[in-house]
């Protein structure tokens, strides 16, 4: 605490007794959720700092020793987004902005990033989460404090059920390629807005056997990412956990392409359907980034 502040029995230094700083942090107002769009031409402009407009769990806790801290970020989408015809993988980047103001970043620490043998630890597997501190709304924080998610944002469903009652499709944010995010419910019928309302199924699936040599050793269990493989029609999305159909936030836009957070993998999308915006690159967590308990995991 520094001096200058005008408070009350602050010591010849300028520093407040132990416990009167306490107190004075208690006191203070966690900052502000800022999510903030605007209309650049052919591109929204969304700010956004990374505080939660919704309850979140508490941290640093003993499996996540960071504490939130408001993250300022700028990010730029295509307002009239278009696909490729290829899939382009998320590959670290944070995958899209939620309308709370906080990143969806599924990317979690690797085993092995060598160029063709990487295996990425599943964040929402049985065998990670316990060492990630995740809370309800699948989220922890980053070294840096930045709060993010990896899976559905409970409490903002929640939060956007008070005005949309009912289980129907909500929309949830901005995808970096410019795309809406849903979740996790979607029309039965997606060209249909009056057909029943169904949670999402994606099209991944397990592998089966077990895992080749040069990899974490064991069966597929979907404690890695690259357990997973797509199966085309097993699901209601693609590949890209996402789909063409009724939307309903985008001024004249009544069908579009938009993507889903699910209840099972991927849980956020790892493949871009457009091209992402330079704003939502983010470095790959390395090796440090893997908890004490998981470094033993498939040797």
């Amino acid at each position: 605490m520094k001096a200058g502040l005008g408070l009350a029995g602050a010591g010849a230094a300028g520093l407040l007794p132990l416990d009167a700083e306490a107190a004075f942090r208690v006191r203070v107002a966690p900052p502000a959720s800022l999510y903030r769009v605007t209309q650049l031409g052919y591109k929204k402009e969304i700010l956004a700092n990374g505080i939660a407009n919704h309850a979140v769990g508490k941290f640093p806790n003993q499996d996540c020793p960071a504490s939130i801290r408001a993250t300022l970020a700028r990010y730029l989408v295509d307002s009239y987004p278009s696909g490729n015809s290829y899939a382009t993988p998320v590959n670290g980047w944070i995958f899209g902005i939620a309308r709370s103001g906080v990143p969806f970043d599924p990317t979690g620490p690797f085993w092995s990033n060598t160029p063709g043998n990487v295996w990425q630890f599943e964040v929402m597997s049985t065998v990670a989460r316990p060492y990630l501190g995740l809370d309800g709304n699948n989220a922890h924080v980053q070294p840096n404090g930045e709060y993010h998610y990896h899976g559905i944002p409970q409490a903002l469903i929640a939060t956007l059920q008070r005005t949309n009652v009912g289980k129907t499709p909500l929309h949830l944010g901005w995808a970096a390629d410019g795309f809406p995010i849903y979740g996790p419910w979607g029309y039965s019928d997606p060209m249909d807005p009056n057909s029943p309302v169904l949670l999402m199924k994606p099209s991944c699936r397990l592998k089966a056997g077990k895992r080749p040599a040069g990899a974490p050793k064991g069966n597929f269990d979907g404690s890695f990412v690259q357990d997973y493989e797509f199966v085309p029609g097993s699901g209601d999305l693609d590949a890209c956990n996402g789909r063409y159909g009724h939307v309903s936030e985008t001024p004249g836009v009544a069908y579009q392409y938009h993507y889903y957070i699910t209840e099972s993998f991927p849980f956020v999308p790892r493949f871009y359907w457009g091209t992402p915006d330079s704003t939502f690159y983010h470095p790959r967590p390395g090796q440090d980034a893997i908890p004490s308990p998981l470094l033993n995991v498939g040797y």
